[in-house]
């Protein structure tokens, strides 16, 4: 919003005063990030790369189509591979020719985004939290289709946790999702069938552009309070500072984030002192040099240890 604050006041400025720069070339002077031509500037914000994401995957003729593929995917993939007919192979091909052009829509952003011209100029701060903003329109689209044949998804959510969850992602970042569910819900024969198409759906559509970490993709509470109690680090990590993208905010806020934030309160001087054995055997057992730079902890990438410390 701050940069697209600072657009405006500058083509408002350019237009008032005829533009500036000499030989007839009008330039953005002072504009935070980098200098461009007006004509240049007024081409990228027609062509905002996420307006032009949301246009692709919004429409509601997009909408119906990828309510389709996923009802053909959710119904093929249940049928044994050596089982299915024809018929079942083309409504699988034509469930994917609709999701390629999802993932058609967001090679297109990241490319936007990650490659060159004038974004390229941009901080890294804004393109990370811009590219895990587009993702989340994405994967809050497909959540909500799924969740209106499966409105059992309405009682869950979906969080994003990890780099992704923080929006520092880098280019090749994994985007660390996980449904959050009762212990019910968790074990209704609906909760089930809705995971499975869902899961087929995202993987379909943005597996070829985004990576998905491999964490269980559908977890009750109960599992949460188990991990907790067996003082498994990263699961203070990952859900007190995870980020809700679609589904139950209620959820989260009322039972997953106060859960973890009362075991880290009662436990935290046991739970600092496992990360510093962990940190000492990491130390130990390391096989470059000792003093060797941990990618992880800089921009872009985060530890268990962020939030605790």
């Amino acid at each position: 919003s701050q940069v697209m604050a600072g657009v405006r006041e500058r083509i408002q400025k350019l237009h008032d005063t005829g533009g500036e720069g000499g030989g007839g070339q009008r330039t953005l002077h002072n504009f935070p990030g980098f200098q461009a031509t007006y004509e240049q500037v007024v081409a990228w914000v027609r062509g905002w790369p996420l307006g032009a994401l949301r246009r692709a995957i919004s429409r509601p003729d997009m909408r119906r189509r990828i309510d389709e593929a996923m009802a053909a995917l959710g119904a093929v993939m249940q049928i044994p591979q050596a089982q299915r007919d024809a018929q079942d192979l083309q409504r699988l091909e034509k469930a994917r020719e609709t999701l390629v052009l999802v993932a058609t829509a967001v090679r297109q952003f990241r490319a936007a985004i990650w490659g060159q011209g004038l974004w390229q100029r941009l901080p890294i701060q804004l393109k990370m939290r811009h590219y895990a903003t587009g993702i989340d329109e994405v994967v809050r689209e497909l959540y909500t289709v799924a969740s209106q044949r499966y409105p059992v998804l309405n009682d869950a959510v979906l969080l994003a946790y990890g780099s992704y969850g923080l929006r520092r992602p880098s280019a090749k970042s994994d985007a660390d999702l996980v449904i959050v569910v009762t212990d019910e819900t968790f074990r209704s024969v609906e909760m089930q069938e809705a995971r499975t198409a869902f899961y087929y759906l995202l993987t379909d559509s943005l597996g070829e552009v985004v990576r998905f970490g491999d964490a269980p993709f559908v977890v009750p509470l109960s599992d949460i309070e188990g991990r907790l109690q067996a003082f498994e680090l990263a699961t203070h990590h990952k859900y007190l500072r995870a980020r809700v993208v679609a589904g139950n905010r209620d959820l989260y806020q009322q039972h997953v984030k106060p859960m973890v934030q009362d075991h880290l309160r009662r436990h935290r001087e046991t739970i600092i002192r496992r990360l510093i054995m962990k940190r000492e055997e990491e130390y130990v057992n390391q096989r470059e040099h000792p003093l060797g730079i941990d990618l992880k902890v800089g921009l872009g990438g985060v530890r268990e240890r962020e939030p605790i410390g």
